[in-house]
């Protein structure tokens, strides 16, 4: 009906329905909101406003009235909207910032701003958005590497080769990145690790222009040096510090993937790195795989018998398995070892509650007080063993302690 009275209506609808579908979404086509697609579809929507704005404004009727009225409004709304958009438009960062209001999870515009903000030299400001990138999509190789140059521009330089670590161990064929983590070992004077770097990008891409260049420069100031040793990372000290220190970083911001990441590496350097299996195995432990947790921690022990913490730490991970017998055996190593670690005393009086002996419990929770006579947890949870004893007066005096101390550090 429509297309045989209004013909040319009918035309400028299907023109925008035909043009739109290709960017609807329907089919996804991994873009959630782009105003650009709307250019072509809005041809026939302008189009109809045109044919409905000249077939009725010039009749002096009511009609006409009112749509001379709505063309004005929508000239007048557009204009707004245009002039206000226009704002919007001054720089690449207002840009992604207002396409950001609308879409804050969007990692492609988050990345855009990083960039903006990076050539601008806002260093920090392109972290923040790297950072947010990767936490909304940690196995994004590419935004490592962006990440690693600003970290690099900020003369940051473990912080840009653990970067280009994890860029190259989620993207092993990306010559760049070999070639661009050899510029920074070179940067540091780390000679051989930066030859080693510019060869695997030969290996990979025998052509590769900066490949060739960077080793070709190296090889030149090695000459240029006449016999002096090519300095290289002491991988004992320096890089096994180094990626145990950023294990221990995304420890601390519970990104425990990462985490085993960096321990991995720590432990590649030193086969023997107690403290770093003891943390690789924490980091098992939070994400509920406890076995792998309790060898981890029988590792570190292996090497260090002397390791109070993985003593203690398999003993928090043989409770969480419920074999309470060796969470107390592991407990008791630890305060061989320390005999001043309240934690240690805390939970094995947690863990002989859970097996019924009250008074052993009471015992270790009683010391935690002697050693931290502040520590609110202790005094709870004694309050909880005199009540299964039936001493409710004790308790209510251990509870009115922890209130009284909790009030404290609130003040």
């Amino acid at each position: 009906m429509l297309r045989k009275r209004f013909p040319e209506i009918s035309f400028s609808i299907w023109y925008f329905i035909i043009a739109f579908l290709p960017v609807s979404n329907l089919m996804p086509i991994g873009v959630v909101i782009a105003e650009r697609y709307m250019y072509f579809p809005a041809i026939g929507y302008c189009l109809m406003l045109g044919i409905v704005s000249n077939k009725y404004s010039l009749k002096i009727n009511t009609r006409g009235k009112l749509i001379n009225i709505i063309a004005i409004a929508l000239i007048v709304l557009y204009g707004l909207r245009t002039y206000i958009r226009n704002n919007d438009y001054k720089s690449e960062i207002m840009l992604c910032s207002k396409t950001l209001e609308g879409n804050p999870r969007s990692a492609r515009v988050l990345n855009d701003r990083a960039a903006a903000y990076s050539r601008k030299g806002s260093y920090d400001e392109a972290l923040n958005d790297y950072n947010s990138v990767l936490n909304l999509y940690p196995e994004k190789a590419s935004v490592y590497g962006n990440r690693a140059y600003v970290y690099f521009k900020q003369k940051r330089y473990k912080e840009a080769i653990a970067d280009f670590d994890r860029m190259i161990a989620l993207a092993p064929a990306n010559y760049s990145a070999y070639n661009d983590r050899g510029v920074i070992y070179a940067t540091i004077g780390y000679e051989q690790e930066a030859l080693n770097d510019f060869n695997k990008s030969l290996e990979i891409y025998p052509g590769n222009p900066n490949g060739l260049k960077y080793r070709d420069m190296l090889l030149q100031n090695r000459n240029n040096t006449k016999d002096e040793p090519i300095k290289t990372n002491d991988s004992k000290n320096n890089l096994k510090e180094h990626y145990y220190q950023m294990g221990l970083r995304n420890i601390n911001s519970k990104d425990y993937d990462n985490a085993i990441y960096y321990f991995n590496k720590a432990i590649e350097k030193d086969p023997e790195y107690s403290a770093a299996y003891r943390d690789r195995g924490v980091s098992y432990e939070r994400k509920g795989k406890i076995e792998e947790a309790i060898n981890n921690f029988s590792k570190a022990i292996e090497y260090d018998s002397k390791n109070v913490k993985a003593y203690y730490n398999r003993g928090l991970a043989y409770k969480r398995k419920g074999n309470y017998n060796k969470a107390i055996e592991n407990y008791n190593e630890a305060i061989l070892l320390n005999p001043d670690y309240a934690d240690v005393y805390n939970n094995r009086g947690v863990v002989y509650a859970m097996k019924g002996n009250i008074e052993k419990a009471i015992e270790d929770f009683s010391k935690v007080m002697e050693l931290e006579p502040e520590n609110i947890q202790a005094y709870k949870n004694r309050a909880i063993a005199y009540r299964k004893q039936g001493k409710q007066r004790l308790a209510q005096k251990d509870e009115e302690k922890a209130r009284v101390l909790r009030s404290k550090l609130k003040e």
